[in-house]
């Protein structure tokens, strides 16, 4: 996958029409299959999946788009932990002592 963080992909010759109606919304997708292709291609996790994003324009073009289809190109820096707290370790068992060594008062 590729690296580019804060670089957005947008999916080439796709087109996302907002749909409302009485019980709800509805995104209705066109997308070109030979570019998605090419996207999946380019920007598959090493799971072999790919992350979109469907983000509202600000205003809605001529053509009824209401939304556009981006490629969330976003990875984790393994090099850096994922929290600032420690994991939590086990309990440790409690230290078990040998009988011939207890001291013994009598």
């Amino acid at each position: 996958m590729s690296n580019n963080t804060n670089q957005v992909v947008y999916v080439p010759q796709s087109y996302v029409r907002e749909r409302k109606f009485d019980w709800g919304t509805v995104l209705n997708l066109d997308i070109n299959v030979q570019e998605l292709g090419k996207i999946c291609k380019q920007y598959k996790t090493e799971k072999g999946t790919i992350r979109l994003k469907i983000s509202p324009l600000r205003q809605v073009k001529e053509n009824g788009i209401t939304h556009s289809l981006s490629v969330d190109t976003w990875v984790p820096d393994s090099s850096k932990k994922t929290s600032g707290t420690p994991k939590p370790q086990p309990p440790k068992p409690p230290k078990q002592e040998d009988p011939e060594e207890e001291d013994v008062p009598f």
